[in-house]
Order: structure tokens, then C-alpha cells, then sequence
């Protein structure tokens, strides 16, 4: 392994996406599988949302305002729905995706039925990470609230400085956000290979994306504006019917943006394991892979052997 760290802790934001595309390839029976099975519906339902919103509050549309009312609790009930269905799915799809490139790097041949037995055993490690990502980010949305009603209120009394002020908070506030982002990224692959979810597991991410965070960032960055351009094409061309008018024409392009954007949304979720193991290799943290390869192998037993660590004797 110390021939292949040596590899990935040299790579930049485009090797990395090309490390992603070199795993993807090393099985592709297996990602495929994982596709069907689990990313190409999470797709559907990130280009979806938006026109199911639109179709409920457009049908339930009342004169008195109480169709408005009434379609206004239906898209909540709606949202509820598809956020639930959104959290559970990506959270079984990012345990999948990190126990399979982690095979990869462990050469070892792993079935796709084995991978969901084992995912079934650890999701409630994952669903720990993201629950504590949301408190982070909501508690972070509150600060940056406070932020910005200050320079609002600046404005009436100073305003140059709260315009500067109003400009400065929101562009802090998306870094930030991104910033966040990227680091419960990293976590969560943490807490499929590692002992450490949670708290614990975004606290430690943290440290681990130092001296490579340029690098990482770039790679979310190209990943992002991939994401953005299919579901802005997806916004104009499909939902809107502005540009295009033909029904039958915007189906196939709805199709055809669907499947485009199953790509970009794999490459991302396998490419955070892949940016895991380039941090690792960055720091010089060596990386077992026999020790690794029994984790993976044990999670189908229901017990934990610590990455990097020896286990101990029996």
C-alpha cells in the first residue's frame, strides 16, 4: 500500500476525479448495480421535486383561498415525504458506495447482496453524522441570520457599512455552508470505515482535510457545476416548458437529463472515498489494507475492527 499512497496523496482536483472514474471501472458490474438499485432513483427525485410542488399547489388552487391553504399543508406532506425519502436513500447509497470503493482499494471481490446486508448493520452510524450535520448547519443558518438582520439594520443608521456588510455575510454564509458540506462529506465515509461517527467523526474530518483542502474543495467545486448545469438544463428545457413546448420532446429530454445526471451524482459519492483515502495518504496515516479488508469482511458479523489499527489477538 505504501507504493499506492505515495499515488493517491499526489493527486489534485482532476486526479481525483479521474482516481473516481478508475474505481468506478475497477467493478463495474458492481457500480452498475448500486446505480439501478439506489442512485439513479435518488436522481429522479432531485430533478423531480420542484415539478411535483408546482403540480400540487397549481391543482389545488381555490379562489376563496382555501384551495391555496389546502395546497399549501398537501406540498408540505409532499416535502416531508420526499425529504425522508431523500435522507434514507442517500444515506444507504453513501454507505454502499464507500464499502465498495473500499473493497476496491482492498481488492476484494464483494457481491452487491453482500454490500446491502452489510449497509443494513451501519446505516444508524451514518443517519448519527447526518443528524449531527443538520444541527451543525442549522445552528450555523441562526448565527448567520443574526448576521444579516445586523447589517440590515446597520443600513438605516451607517449605509455604506451595512451595505458591505449585506454583501460579505451571504458569500460568508454559502463558503461556509460549503465548507461544512464537504467536511459531513468526508465524515460520512468516516463513519462506514472507521470507528468514528458522529461528532467525533466531523471533528476529525476536519483535521484530515487539512494540507489537501484546496484540492478537495476544487474537485466538489467541479462536481457541483456538473450537478448545476444538468438540473439548470433540466429547469428551463423540461419543468418550465418555455424553450420547449413539445410534451413528447420534453419527456425525452427529461429522460435523457435523468440518466446524465445518474453520473456526476456517482462520481461524487464514490470520489468522497476516494478524497478519504487521499487524506489519509496525505498525513501519512498508512492505510492496512488486510485490516481493512476484515473490516469489511466483519461487518457482515456485526462487529467493528478499528481501521489502521491492530486488532486484537483472539
Amino acid at each position: 500500500m505504501d507504493r499506492e499512497s505515495e499515488r493517491l496523496k499526489l493527486l489534485g482536483a482532476f486526479g481525483m476525479i479521474g482516481e473516481s472514474f478508475r474505481v468506478i471501472s475497477a467493478r463495474k458490474k458492481l457500480f452498475s448495480q448500486i446505480t439501478l438499485a439506489l442512485i439513479l432513483p435518488l436522481s429522479l427525485l432531485l430533478l423531480s421535486h420542484s415539478i411535483v410542488s408546482d403540480l400540487v399547489l397549481d391543482n389545488s388552487d381555490g379562489h376563496d383561498g382555501s384551495g391555496t391553504k389546502r395546497g399549501l399543508a398537501v406540498n408540505l406532506s409532499v416535502s416531508v415525504a420526499y425529504f425522508t425519502l431523500v435522507f434514507l436513500l442517500s444515506i444507504i447509497a453513501i454507505a454502499e458506495v464507500a464499502y465498495a470503493t473500499a473493497c476496491v482499494y482492498a481488492s476484494k471481490d464483494v457481491t452487491f447482496g453482500k454490500i446491502t446486508a452489510a449497509t443494513f448493520k451501519i446505516w444508524t452510524r451514518l443517519a448519527v453524522t447526518f443528524l449531527w450535520f443538520f444541527l451543525l448547519y442549522i445552528a450555523f443558518t441562526l448565527v448567520f441570520a443574526l448576521f444579516f438582520e445586523f447589517a440590515m439594520l446597520l443600513m438605516k443608521v451607517a449605509k455604506p457599512v451595512g451595505v458591505f456588510l449585506g454583501i460579505v455575510v451571504p458569500i460568508a454564509y454559502l463558503v461556509g455552508v460549503f465548507y461544512i458540506t464537504i467536511v459531513m462529506q468526508t465524515a460520512s465515509v468516516m463513519s462506514v470505515l472507521e470507528d468514528n461517527y458522529g461528532r467525533p467523526a466531523l471533528k476529525k474530518s476536519r483535521g484530515l482535510l487539512k494540507g489537501k483542502l484546496g484540492s478537495v474543495v476544487g474537485y466538489f467545486l467541479l462536481i457541483i457545476l456538473c450537478l448545476g448545469l444538468i438540473e439548470f438544463a433540466f429547469g428551463i428545457l423540461v419543468a418550465t416548458g418555455y424553450i420547449v413546448h413539445s410534451v413528447v420532446v420534453r419527456v425525452v429530454l427529461g429522460i435523457f437529463l435523468w440518466f446524465l445526471l445518474v453520473i456526476p451524482n456517482l462520481v461524487c459519492l464514490v470520489g468522497s472515498t476516494v478524497v478519504y483515502f487521499v487524506c489519509k495518504s496525505h498525513h501519512g496515516e498508512r492505510i492496512d489494507m488486510a485490516l481493512l479488508e476484515d473490516r469489511l469482511k466483519v461487518y457482515r458479523e456485526a462487529k467493528i475492527v478499528q481501521l489502521g489499527q491492530p486488532q486484537p489477538p483472539v
